[in-house]
């Protein structure tokens, strides 16, 4: 993997991560899904309408334009492991950067898994 390959892969985890968050602060204004179906409806309608929401879904496309590009390069079984391990870590850091989320230690002890995992998927035969 070459250096434009690593910055493709870095890509789409800052776009999918900055998506995920812009989503996840507009959603805040909001509260919880109400329960009833014109609630519900309601609800829906302002959320699509906020532009955090919508900022936050042109950046999950970029994403997917990025992510294209990647699986016309790599196998599925390299390149999605090797995604869920970038956009856990960077997920967990923006959430505690950006959103106050707490990290735990096992939390910490799950994403070194999922890394290690990944480094062993990726050793060669």
């Amino acid at each position: 993997m070459n250096y434009m390959h690593t910055l493709s892969f870095l890509a789409v985890a800052v776009f999918t991560v900055t998506g995920q968050l812009l989503v996840k602060m507009a959603l805040t204004k909001y509260g919880t899904i109400p329960e009833t179906f014109v609630e519900k409806a309601a609800y829906l309608a302002r959320v699509l309408l906020d532009p955090l929401i919508i900022l936050g879904f042109g950046s999950a496309f970029a994403a997917s334009l990025v992510w294209l590009a990647i699986m016309s390069r790599f196998d599925l079984s390299f390149a999605y492991p090797y995604m869920i391990a970038c956009l856990t870590l960077a997920t967990a850091i923006s959430g505690y950067m950006f959103l106050n989320e707490s990290i735990t230690r096992t939390s910490l002890i799950g994403t070194a898994f999922i890394i290690a995992g990944v480094l062993l998927m990726s050793v060669k035969q």
